[in-house]
Protein backbone atom coordinates (compact mmCIF):
# COMPACT_ATOMS: atom_id res chain seq x y z
CA UNK A 1 0.00 0.00 0.00
CA UNK A 2 1.35 3.58 -1.09
CA UNK A 3 1.67 6.02 1.68
CA UNK A 4 -0.39 9.36 2.22
CA UNK A 5 2.01 11.66 1.49
CA UNK A 6 3.22 13.91 -1.57
CA UNK A 7 6.88 15.02 -2.24
CA UNK A 8 8.21 17.52 -4.70
CA UNK A 9 11.90 18.14 -4.89
CA UNK A 10 14.73 18.86 -7.16
CA UNK A 11 17.45 16.55 -8.06
CA UNK A 12 20.98 17.46 -8.40
CA UNK A 13 22.49 17.15 -11.89
CA UNK A 14 24.90 14.81 -12.96
CA UNK A 15 27.98 16.51 -12.28
CA UNK A 16 27.41 18.06 -9.05
CA UNK A 17 26.30 14.79 -7.70
CA UNK A 18 29.40 13.13 -8.61
CA UNK A 19 31.30 15.56 -7.10
CA UNK A 20 29.56 15.56 -4.27
CA UNK A 21 29.80 11.72 -3.70
CA UNK A 22 33.30 11.91 -4.15
CA UNK A 23 34.05 14.14 -1.72
CA UNK A 24 31.39 12.37 0.85
CA UNK A 25 33.91 8.59 -0.06
CA UNK A 26 36.94 10.64 0.58
CA UNK A 27 35.78 11.56 3.86
CA UNK A 28 36.80 9.30 7.37
CA UNK A 29 33.01 8.72 8.82
CA UNK A 30 32.83 6.94 12.00
CA UNK A 31 31.66 3.19 12.29
CA UNK A 32 27.81 2.55 11.61
CA UNK A 33 27.63 5.75 9.18
CA UNK A 34 25.38 4.44 6.17
CA UNK A 35 26.56 6.47 3.40
CA UNK A 36 23.46 7.53 1.14
CA UNK A 37 23.13 6.16 -2.28
CA UNK A 38 24.32 8.93 -5.32
CA UNK A 39 20.41 8.71 -6.97
CA UNK A 40 18.79 9.74 -4.25
CA UNK A 41 20.18 13.31 -3.88
CA UNK A 42 17.89 15.64 -3.92
CA UNK A 43 16.40 18.89 -2.50
CA UNK A 44 13.23 18.74 -0.73
CA UNK A 45 10.64 21.36 -1.75
CA UNK A 46 7.23 20.22 -0.49
CA UNK A 47 6.79 17.39 1.87
CA UNK A 48 3.23 16.65 2.97
CA UNK A 49 1.75 14.18 5.27
CA UNK A 50 -1.56 12.33 6.02
CA UNK A 51 -4.85 14.67 5.04
CA UNK A 52 -5.30 13.08 1.81
CA UNK A 53 -1.90 14.59 0.61
CA UNK A 54 -1.59 11.60 -2.04
CA UNK A 55 -4.37 12.57 -3.78
CA UNK A 56 -3.20 16.16 -4.97
CA UNK A 57 0.36 14.06 -6.27
CA UNK A 58 -1.33 15.29 -10.05
CA UNK A 59 -2.36 18.67 -9.40
CA UNK A 60 -0.45 21.76 -11.15
CA UNK A 61 2.24 22.53 -8.82
CA UNK A 62 4.99 24.98 -9.85
CA UNK A 63 8.45 23.89 -10.89
CA UNK A 64 11.31 25.56 -11.35
CA UNK A 65 15.15 25.47 -11.25
CA UNK A 66 17.37 26.68 -8.67
CA UNK A 67 21.17 27.98 -8.44
CA UNK A 68 22.09 26.81 -5.00
CA UNK A 69 25.50 26.46 -3.40
CA UNK A 70 26.73 23.91 -0.52
CA UNK A 71 26.93 26.16 2.32
CA UNK A 72 27.67 24.07 5.40
CA UNK A 73 27.16 20.59 6.41
CA UNK A 74 24.72 19.45 9.95
CA UNK A 75 23.54 16.28 11.27
CA UNK A 76 19.60 16.61 12.14
CA UNK A 77 18.09 15.09 15.33
CA UNK A 78 18.17 11.03 15.32
CA UNK A 79 16.13 9.66 12.61
CA UNK A 80 13.72 6.35 14.02
CA UNK A 81 13.18 4.89 10.29
CA UNK A 82 16.84 4.69 10.48
CA UNK A 83 17.75 3.04 14.19
CA UNK A 84 18.62 6.43 15.80
CA UNK A 85 21.26 7.40 13.46
CA UNK A 86 21.17 11.08 12.13
CA UNK A 87 20.49 12.34 9.20
CA UNK A 88 24.07 13.97 7.62
CA UNK A 89 23.23 16.72 5.19
CA UNK A 90 24.77 19.09 3.05
CA UNK A 91 23.13 22.97 4.08
CA UNK A 92 22.01 24.64 0.39
CA UNK A 93 21.38 28.21 -0.13
CA UNK A 94 19.72 30.09 -3.32
CA UNK A 95 18.26 32.75 -4.33
CA UNK A 96 15.11 31.53 -5.04
CA UNK A 97 14.58 28.71 -2.87
CA UNK A 98 12.51 29.78 -0.07
CA UNK A 99 10.28 31.86 -2.79
CA UNK A 100 9.62 28.87 -4.41
CA UNK A 101 9.00 26.71 -1.05
CA UNK A 102 6.88 29.76 0.07
CA UNK A 103 4.41 29.43 -2.76
CA UNK A 104 4.10 25.76 -2.92
CA UNK A 105 2.85 25.97 1.04
CA UNK A 106 0.65 28.70 -0.56
CA UNK A 107 -0.86 26.41 -2.90
CA UNK A 108 -0.75 23.25 -0.41
CA UNK A 109 -2.76 25.64 1.97
CA UNK A 110 -5.10 26.52 -0.61
CA UNK A 111 -5.93 23.16 -0.81
CA UNK A 112 -7.17 22.67 2.26
CA UNK A 113 -4.02 20.37 3.36
CA UNK A 114 -1.61 20.77 6.64
CA UNK A 115 1.87 21.46 5.78
CA UNK A 116 3.58 20.54 9.25
CA UNK A 117 6.26 22.51 11.25
CA UNK A 118 9.13 22.45 8.99
CA UNK A 119 7.75 24.89 6.47
CA UNK A 120 8.18 28.69 5.50
CA UNK A 121 10.97 30.12 8.04
CA UNK A 122 11.47 27.23 9.41
CA UNK A 123 12.42 25.39 6.12
CA UNK A 124 16.36 24.17 5.67
CA UNK A 125 16.88 23.58 2.10
CA UNK A 126 19.69 20.17 2.37
CA UNK A 127 21.10 17.42 0.57
CA UNK A 128 21.01 14.12 2.92
CA UNK A 129 24.29 12.49 2.24
CA UNK A 130 24.56 9.63 4.70
CA UNK A 131 23.09 8.36 8.02
CA UNK A 132 25.08 8.21 11.05
CA UNK A 133 26.34 8.96 14.62
CA UNK A 134 28.03 11.71 14.74
CA UNK A 135 29.78 13.83 12.25
CA UNK A 136 33.50 12.94 11.10
CA UNK A 137 36.36 15.60 13.68
CA UNK A 138 36.79 18.69 11.85
CA UNK A 139 34.93 18.01 8.58
CA UNK A 140 34.10 20.90 6.11
CA UNK A 141 31.79 20.78 3.63
CA UNK A 142 32.41 20.92 -0.15
CA UNK A 143 32.67 24.25 -2.37
CA UNK A 144 30.01 23.46 -5.06
CA UNK A 145 28.27 25.47 -6.77
CA UNK A 146 25.48 24.41 -9.23
CA UNK A 147 21.78 24.47 -11.06
CA UNK A 148 19.13 21.86 -9.90
CA UNK A 149 17.22 20.03 -12.43
CA UNK A 150 13.83 20.96 -12.37
CA UNK A 151 11.00 20.37 -9.84
CA UNK A 152 8.97 17.58 -9.86
CA UNK A 153 6.62 15.29 -7.55
CA UNK A 154 8.04 11.95 -6.30
CA UNK A 155 6.72 8.73 -7.20
CA UNK A 156 4.80 7.19 -4.43
CA UNK A 157 6.42 5.42 -1.70
CA UNK A 158 5.29 2.18 -0.42
CA UNK A 159 5.27 1.78 3.39
CA UNK A 160 8.03 -0.59 3.55
CA UNK A 161 10.18 1.20 1.77
CA UNK A 162 12.78 3.43 3.76
CA UNK A 163 12.07 6.94 4.24
CA UNK A 164 14.95 8.54 2.47
CA UNK A 165 13.74 7.00 -0.62
CA UNK A 166 12.36 9.57 -3.31
CA UNK A 167 12.34 8.44 -6.95
CA UNK A 168 12.86 11.40 -9.23
CA UNK A 169 13.33 11.69 -12.82
CA UNK A 170 16.65 11.12 -15.01
CA UNK A 171 18.91 9.55 -13.14
CA UNK A 172 19.76 6.71 -15.83
CA UNK A 173 23.16 7.87 -15.21
CA UNK A 174 23.79 6.18 -12.06
CA UNK A 175 25.87 2.86 -12.39
CA UNK A 176 23.74 0.33 -10.13
CA UNK A 177 26.84 -1.63 -9.58
CA UNK A 178 28.91 0.94 -7.47
CA UNK A 179 26.45 3.74 -7.45
CA UNK A 180 29.42 6.16 -7.99
CA UNK A 181 30.11 6.45 -11.18
CA UNK A 182 28.85 7.69 -14.06
CA UNK A 183 27.96 5.87 -16.79
CA UNK A 184 30.03 7.24 -20.21
CA UNK A 185 30.98 6.16 -23.87
CA UNK A 186 34.69 4.82 -24.10
CA UNK A 187 36.70 6.62 -27.25
CA UNK A 188 33.96 5.82 -29.78
CA UNK A 189 30.54 6.72 -28.91
CA UNK A 190 29.24 3.23 -30.56
CA UNK A 191 31.76 1.35 -27.92
CA UNK A 192 28.98 0.17 -24.94
CA UNK A 193 28.23 2.34 -22.01
CA UNK A 194 30.25 1.90 -19.17
CA UNK A 195 31.25 3.26 -15.53
CA UNK A 196 34.75 3.86 -15.21
CA UNK A 197 34.42 3.93 -11.70
CA UNK A 198 33.47 0.71 -10.94
CA UNK A 199 34.07 -1.14 -14.97
CA UNK A 200 31.00 -2.07 -14.98
CA UNK A 201 29.26 -2.05 -18.45
CA UNK A 202 25.99 -2.48 -20.10
CA UNK A 203 26.33 -5.48 -21.81
CA UNK A 204 26.12 -7.39 -18.24
CA UNK A 205 24.19 -5.42 -16.19
CA UNK A 206 21.47 -3.61 -18.18
CA UNK A 207 19.55 -2.38 -14.59
CA UNK A 208 20.12 1.23 -15.19
CA UNK A 209 18.85 2.99 -11.72
CA UNK A 210 16.13 5.28 -12.85
CA UNK A 211 15.58 7.71 -10.18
Amino acid sequence: MARDELHIGVGVPKQAAVEINQWVHDQKWPEGTEIEDIEEYHITMLFLQGEGSSKHREDDWTHDRHAVTVKGIKEFPPSEEREGLHPIVLLVEGETLQGHHNELVDDAEDKGLEVGEYTRDKYTPHITIAYGPSLPDGVEPPTITFETEESSVSDAREEDEKVSSWRLAGREWICPECNRGEWDHGENQDDPMYCPNCGSDENHNKEIAMY
